[in-house]
Protein backbone atom coordinates (compact mmCIF):
# COMPACT_ATOMS: atom_id res chain seq x y z
CA UNK A 1 0.00 0.00 0.00
CA UNK A 2 1.06 3.20 -1.14
CA UNK A 3 1.27 6.31 1.52
CA UNK A 4 -0.48 9.50 0.12
CA UNK A 5 0.21 12.80 2.48
CA UNK A 6 -1.52 15.31 -0.32
CA UNK A 7 -4.65 14.71 -2.65
CA UNK A 8 -6.05 17.61 -5.16
CA UNK A 9 -9.52 16.65 -6.03
CA UNK A 10 -11.39 18.16 -9.18
CA UNK A 11 -14.61 16.12 -9.73
CA UNK A 12 -18.28 17.76 -11.04
CA UNK A 13 -21.27 16.59 -8.51
CA UNK A 14 -20.35 13.14 -7.89
CA UNK A 15 -17.95 11.58 -5.68
CA UNK A 16 -18.21 12.73 -2.28
CA UNK A 17 -19.62 9.66 -0.67
CA UNK A 18 -17.13 7.58 -2.50
CA UNK A 19 -14.25 9.86 -0.82
CA UNK A 20 -15.90 9.93 2.03
CA UNK A 21 -15.32 6.19 2.30
CA UNK A 22 -12.00 6.39 1.58
CA UNK A 23 -11.05 9.31 3.99
CA UNK A 24 -11.85 7.21 6.97
CA UNK A 25 -9.71 4.59 5.52
CA UNK A 26 -6.68 6.75 5.01
CA UNK A 27 -4.03 7.25 7.84
CA UNK A 28 -1.58 9.18 5.71
CA UNK A 29 -3.14 11.92 4.23
CA UNK A 30 -2.52 15.64 5.74
CA UNK A 31 -3.78 17.80 3.05
CA UNK A 32 -7.10 16.81 1.60
CA UNK A 33 -7.51 20.27 -2.05
CA UNK A 34 -11.81 20.01 -2.54
CA UNK A 35 -11.33 24.19 -3.64
CA UNK A 36 -14.05 24.84 -6.57
CA UNK A 37 -16.38 21.15 -5.76
CA UNK A 38 -19.56 21.31 -4.58
CA UNK A 39 -21.23 18.71 -2.06
CA UNK A 40 -24.17 17.09 -4.65
CA UNK A 41 -26.19 17.02 -1.41
CA UNK A 42 -26.64 17.57 2.09
CA UNK A 43 -26.55 13.43 2.39
CA UNK A 44 -22.84 13.61 0.85
CA UNK A 45 -21.93 16.74 3.26
CA UNK A 46 -23.23 14.75 5.90
CA UNK A 47 -20.84 11.60 5.13
CA UNK A 48 -17.62 13.54 4.08
CA UNK A 49 -18.59 15.04 7.56
CA UNK A 50 -19.06 11.17 9.58
CA UNK A 51 -15.51 10.39 7.50
CA UNK A 52 -13.43 13.70 8.58
CA UNK A 53 -14.67 13.11 12.29
CA UNK A 54 -12.59 9.77 11.80
CA UNK A 55 -9.62 10.98 10.00
CA UNK A 56 -7.10 12.69 13.07
CA UNK A 57 -4.47 13.09 10.47
CA UNK A 58 -5.67 16.22 7.86
CA UNK A 59 -4.08 19.05 8.85
CA UNK A 60 -4.83 21.17 5.70
CA UNK A 61 -8.41 21.30 4.77
CA UNK A 62 -9.07 23.29 1.67
CA UNK A 63 -12.81 23.70 1.31
CA UNK A 64 -12.60 26.83 -0.81
CA UNK A 65 -15.30 27.64 -3.62
CA UNK A 66 -17.31 24.57 -2.03
CA UNK A 67 -20.85 26.50 -2.43
CA UNK A 68 -21.04 26.08 1.23
CA UNK A 69 -23.52 27.94 2.78
CA UNK A 70 -24.55 28.72 6.57
CA UNK A 71 -26.41 25.94 6.96
CA UNK A 72 -23.53 23.27 5.22
CA UNK A 73 -20.97 25.22 8.01
CA UNK A 74 -23.25 24.56 10.95
CA UNK A 75 -23.33 20.82 9.64
CA UNK A 76 -19.38 20.42 9.53
CA UNK A 77 -18.59 23.18 12.36
CA UNK A 78 -18.86 20.52 15.46
CA UNK A 79 -16.29 18.09 13.64
CA UNK A 80 -14.08 20.87 12.40
CA UNK A 81 -13.58 21.55 16.10
CA UNK A 82 -12.68 18.32 17.56
CA UNK A 83 -10.26 17.83 14.67
CA UNK A 84 -7.03 18.25 16.89
CA UNK A 85 -4.58 17.79 14.07
CA UNK A 86 -6.23 20.20 11.90
CA UNK A 87 -3.27 23.55 11.34
CA UNK A 88 -5.53 25.49 8.47
CA UNK A 89 -8.91 25.54 7.12
CA UNK A 90 -9.20 27.58 3.70
CA UNK A 91 -13.34 28.44 3.53
CA UNK A 92 -12.77 31.01 0.64
CA UNK A 93 -15.79 32.18 -1.83
CA UNK A 94 -18.63 30.11 -0.19
CA UNK A 95 -21.30 32.17 0.82
CA UNK A 96 -21.33 31.48 4.30
CA UNK A 97 -22.43 34.57 5.51
CA UNK A 98 -24.28 33.85 9.12
CA UNK A 99 -22.45 30.70 9.61
CA UNK A 100 -18.94 32.14 9.67
CA UNK A 101 -19.43 34.25 13.15
CA UNK A 102 -20.35 31.02 14.35
CA UNK A 103 -17.14 29.42 12.69
CA UNK A 104 -14.94 32.32 14.07
CA UNK A 105 -16.38 32.31 17.66
CA UNK A 106 -16.22 28.38 18.07
CA UNK A 107 -13.31 27.35 15.79
CA UNK A 108 -10.47 30.13 14.96
CA UNK A 109 -8.91 28.84 18.37
CA UNK A 110 -7.89 26.07 17.32
CA UNK A 111 -6.53 26.48 13.73
CA UNK A 112 -5.74 29.45 10.74
CA UNK A 113 -8.86 30.40 9.26
CA UNK A 114 -8.78 31.30 5.72
CA UNK A 115 -12.08 32.83 3.79
CA UNK A 116 -12.79 35.81 1.87
CA UNK A 117 -16.11 36.36 -0.01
Amino acid sequence: MCSLNRLIISFVQHGFIELASALEENTTLRELDLAGNSFESLEALEKFNESFKKNRNLKILNLAACRLDGKSIRIIAPSLCQHRSLERLHLDGNPIDRGLKYVRINLCKLFTLFYSY
